[in-house]
């Protein structure tokens, strides 16, 4: 789907720009000028972006309020911006293609990402704006390049994927700001590919790299029974710490099964598996890997879990999800001769597996602890 493309085109705001202070300030001054408390304004708002409309114009009319600044200074790079664009220049061209006042260039120079843009294109600059078709005509000429060869990524399904699918170039919509409460409706808004954070379009984009596993073990020498992954995916290696996508149930499954509040730091995840007897790791020490996928998987090393089991109680192995189980056979089983029992993977990709389902078939793993 994405082997052909040359050009990667970015929306700015909520794409490469967090926007989030900016908005909080935004429902601050409006609650100020409606005479109302924030979690009002703000709560009408959430409830208008909801319902797929701008929560903040929505919300602005319907208190009667006047336009509202746009504090520039309180915007910030997601802290993986810079990063993942430093990697895609090597092999592709990048633009953006944006709704902003002007200056535009000025701004992205002034975070220190200009230098990865081969052109901006701005509504204000050009007189064209999103969601008009005309505006992404206009960069793909630019860059000499077939919308069919052209990627636009924005958090915007209205603003950024229906124009660009209409002008034929592919569509990666990233669900960052207030855009990813919006829910698809048709074909029409259906992006090519979903993602929650820049650093996944390094899956994508730049194939095959060659990864070694980031995370150390969790275990002391109490822990009595040991849950193994396949592979950390980006979201966990990005955040440093096991199971870190937003969407995947381990957390809230191992907090139900011992009834305890669902765990949310790195350090109240690391607590909560040592007082429960719990190590945790992944089968992989290295591996070539696309993004997170498992069936990407090549050129495994295996972790080598004696660090684990000669300073642990541990006897009994769980596997998460079939892809642990089959890497645990081929590549660990022969080391260790301890059985692993498989349990049904936490993974969001498992979403035939629901919650509660998901906790009566993990409770084993308590048994005998």
């Amino acid at each position: 789907m994405f082997e052909n493309i040359k050009w990667i085109f970015f929306d700015v705001g909520s794409t490469l720009m967090d926007e989030s202070k900016v908005y909080e300030h935004r429902f601050k001054d409006m609650a100020d000028n409606a005479g109302v408390s924030y979690e009002e304004i703000y709560n009408t708002a959430m409830d208008f972006y909801h319902k797929n409309e701008r929560g903040d114009i929505r919300t602005c009319k319907l208190y009667d309020l006047p336009r509202l600044v746009w504090y520039f200074e309180e915007e910030k790079l997601y802290p993986d911006a810079e990063r993942v664009l430093k990697a895609l220049k090597k092999n592709h061209k990048i633009g953006v293609i944006a709704n902003q006042s002007l200056g535009t260039a000025d701004r992205l120079k002034e975070h220190g990402i200009l230098k990865y843009m081969d052109i901006v294109v701005a509504s204000a600059e050009e007189g064209l704006k999103k969601p008009d078709p005309a505006i992404f005509k206009l960069a793909l000429k630019r860059a000499g390049v077939n919308a069919d060869e052209a990627v636009m990524i924005g958090d915007r399904i209205d603003n950024d994927i229906v124009p660009a699918k209409t002008v034929g170039m592919r569509t990666v919509w990233i669900r960052q700001g207030f855009g990813k409460f919006w829910h698809l409706e048709g074909e029409e808004q259906k992006p090519d590919k979903t993602i929650d954070s820049l650093t996944e379009l390094l899956g994508i984009f730049i194939k095959g790299t060659h990864i070694v596993h980031p995370i150390p073990p969790t275990f002391d020498k109490d822990s009595k029974i040991l849950i193994l992954g396949s592979f950390p995916s980006v979201r966990s290696r990005e955040m440093g710490y096991f199971y870190g996508h937003p969407q995947n149930r381990f957390w809230k499954v191992v907090a139900e099964i011992y009834n305890e509040p669902v765990p949310g730091t790195i350090e109240e995840r690391k607590s909560f598996l040592l007082r429960n007897h719990i190590a945790a790791w992944d089968v992989i020490r290295s591996c070539t890997i696309t993004g997170s996928s498992d069936a990407s998987i090549k050129d495994v090393v295996p972790n080598d879990l004696s660090k684990i089991l000669d300073n642990s109680k541990v006897t009994r192995i769980f596997v998460n999800g079939k892809k642990a189980e089959e890497l645990y056979k081929k590549y660990t089983y022969k080391n260790t001769g301890i059985e692993a029992k498989l349990l049904p993977s936490t993974s969001p990709a498992n979403a035939a597996w629901k919650l509660d389902r998901l906790i009566e078939e993990w409770k084993i793993i308590k048994e005998g602890v």
